[in-house]
């Protein structure tokens, strides 16, 4: 089941750890959630975590999934995974390029954070 769901990078990754069953279950419900930021379900080698060298888990998306995520406009899917021993969770954001404004600059100038 692990090679039909996960990629060979993934599953080296999860193998390679003391409790793989963790690892590999927080990746999963990263595919999922990537499916729902997407809006549709996705192949599931389409949607690959891996891991930057500092360890910080990053979302690549390849085939059919890249084109849905609009990647090659600039659009960028963050992960967020988390697990202990009985629990796994994901979060998946779909960003796109545009420039997001500072949070004062549609106040009026008499506006004070408080």
């Amino acid at each position: 089941m692990a090679a039909r769901l996960f990629t060979e990078r993934e599953r080296a990754y999860c193998d390679g750890r003391g409790d793989p069953a963790a690892h590999y279950a927080a990746r999963f419900a990263a595919k999922e959630a990537a499916a729902k930021a997407l809006g549709r379900w996705l192949r599931w080698q389409e949607v690959e975590i891996a891991n930057d060298p500092s360890g910080r888990p990053r979302l690549l998306v390849h085939g059919e999934a890249a084109a849905l995520a609009g990647v090659s406009e600039g659009n960028q899917l963050i992960v967020s995974l988390s697990h202990s021993r009985d629990y796994a969770v994901a979060s998946v954001l779909l960003v796109g390029p545009q420039e997001i404004a500072c949070p004062d600059e549609n106040l009026p100038p008499e506006s004070v954070w408080t």
